[in-house]
């Protein structure tokens, strides 16, 4: 990954985790965040945006990160409850 588009994915990370609060988002509403940037991207396609505001690498980052919050959310949803071995 080159450090232009990490920086772009952090700030696009910082920007969406400021302005959308995800604590009590369900399974099915984190899916249907990634759908609805998913569809975005797909319309940037069709407009052969590509370096646009709105434009394909635009619309892939935020989908990278919803895919990120999504994780993260999941992971508090469900934690992995470790055993002790002994």
């Amino acid at each position: 990954m080159t450090v232009s588009i990490l920086d772009k994915l952090l700030a696009e990370y910082r920007r969406a985790t400021a302005a959308h609060n995800w604590d009590g988002y369900t399974m099915d509403q984190m899916g249907q965040a990634l759908c609805g940037e998913l569809l975005e991207m797909g319309e940037a396609e069709g407009r052969r945006d590509i370096h646009g505001p709105h434009g394909m690498i635009a619309e892939a980052l935020q989908v990278a990160v919803v895919a990120i919050r999504t994780a993260e959310r999941l992971a508090v949803l469900h934690p992995v409850i470790e055993v002790p071995r002994g």
